[in-house]
């Protein structure tokens, strides 16, 4: 009888076997008038078409899951945050613009190293081995949130302190000459008699005081972290530009040299860790201990951006160099040619 019910009643989304929603939090359950919500108060089963619990009375409107707004039962976007219920936990997919093609690499090497101590005269010496074209996946998380916070913020005072303070002395039998914390008087001794006094010194003394705090919020977050791992390309880091293209489906190779990166993890569980990383990032910047943490998410957003990386071997005079370039914005890090190797090469 479960499996008659595949999508959630309330948002629309994908249904599993426990009858409970992943995405809106609804419990579905049969009655005596067919299928129903079951109330998260009291666990009663209602009628779709109620807008209050039959035995207690909540309300059974549904309750978005980021902004816990209250939507009609039925909705397909948040009234508030705009979020789509039954997707918005999967990522969309991108395409970063390569700006940097397969022609223009032996230009691009030779203008690189020229801005170097490289001798133009040279540049006939580069020879361009072998290039590979890497479409890497990353995974971009961008939200606003909003809410409020409870805790303590930690402000540092200072108070002043008189202390006991000891100050040698040594004097020289030899040129009766004292040398105090003051300075040195520049005379060499050679049988320096210890001594010293206590003196009272004031000095300036930290302490913290504790403040309670209770404010509101709103920041604005956005994380990209690698969605791959691959030992021939994990050593190169890129950072997704601001220009993609929005793709439906995986980038398809069209070279020998063209290679596809395919994602390794699953966006709904890269979803839950960007969420901890918000919490956690919110914890250590509003206040120094926090007690109470509300959080309320606006568009959160989760993309795979496949971003272009070129990995290039090229020899110059009888020695082989390796560079890479971000293919997405042009620039190329890796090794150059030395003075020494074009003098000495």
């Amino acid at each position: 009888m479960a499996l008659e019910i595949k999508n959630c009643l309330a948002c629309g989304a994908n249904l599993g076997g426990d009858l409970c929603c992943d995405y809106c939090g609804s419990t579905h359950m049969f009655t005596d008038n067919g299928p129903g919500l079951g109330c998260r108060n009291c666990g009663s089963g209602n009628l779709l078409t109620a807008s209050n619990c039959n035995q207690c009375g909540t309300s059974l409107l549904l309750d978005c899951p980021e902004c816990h707004a209250k939507n009609p039962k039925g909705s397909r976007f948040c009234s508030e945050c705009k979020i789509e219920f039954r997707s918005y936990r999967h990522a969309t997919l991108h395409q970063a613009n390569l700006v940097v093609p397969h022609n223009k690499l032996d230009e691009k090497i030779k203008a690189w190293l020229g801005k170097g101590w490289f001798r133009a005269r040279d540049s006939n010496k580069i020879v361009l081995m072998d290039s590979q074209l890497y479409w890497v996946p990353m995974w971009v998380f961008t939200t606003e949130v909003h809410g409020s916070v409870q805790g303590q913020n930690a402000q540092t005072h200072f108070k002043t302190e008189t202390q006991r303070k000891w100050i040698p002395e040594e004097v020289d039998d030899s040129f009766n000459v004292s040398i105090t914390q003051e300075g040195w008087d520049g005379y060499t001794h050679k049988k320096p008699k210890k001594g010293g006094k206590w003196v009272d010194e004031v000095v300036s003394v930290p302490y913290t005081v504790w403040q309670d705090v209770s404010k509101d919020y709103e920041e604005t977050f956005y994380f990209h972290e690698k969605a791959y791992n691959r030992k021939d390309v994990n050593k190169y880091l890129v950072t997704p530009g601001s220009k993609m293209k929005d793709i439906t489906e995986l980038p398809q190779s069209s070279a020998d040299w063209e290679h596809i990166v395919s994602p390794q993890y699953q966006d709904r569980d890269v979803f839950g860790d960007f969420r901890k990383k918000v919490e956690s990032s919110l914890k250590l910047k509003l206040l120094t201990k926090v007690e109470l943490l509300k959080v309320r998410y606006k568009n959160p957003r989760l993309k795979i951006v496949f971003c272009p990386i070129w990995t290039i071997i090229y020899r110059y005079k009888r020695k082989r160099k390796r560079c890479w370039i971000d293919g997405s914005k042009g620039t190329i890090h890796g090794q150059s040619v030395s003075i020494l190797s074009q003098l000495f090469g």
